[in-house]
């Protein structure tokens, strides 16, 4: 029997949501789950959702917990819909 690969999805709303990125927030995923308590978070490869690109699909609402209150200065930040 084969193990099915986990996948973790983050999205994220940050103090550039809405300004200098996507309204709806940005996402991460990541493939497995991290062993241990500690998880390091790689900002560099924050996506925009793909209605930040085609107003035909709807973005999920980033839960309140995932609302930072800094600004993330990496990942893609620009969006231009169709």
């Amino acid at each position: 029997m084969r193990s099915q690969k986990v996948y973790v999805f983050l999205p994220v709303v940050d103090a550039t949501t809405g300004d200098e990125t996507y309204g709806a927030g940005r996402y991460l995923h990541y493939e497995g789950i991290p062993e241990g308590t500690e998880w390091v978070i790689d900002f560099n490869k924050l996506y925009n959702p793909t209605c930040a690109y085609n107003d035909r699909f709807d973005c999920p609402k980033v839960p309140e917990p995932n609302h930072l209150p800094i600004a993330i200065k990496a990942g893609i930040r620009g969006y231009e819909l169709e």
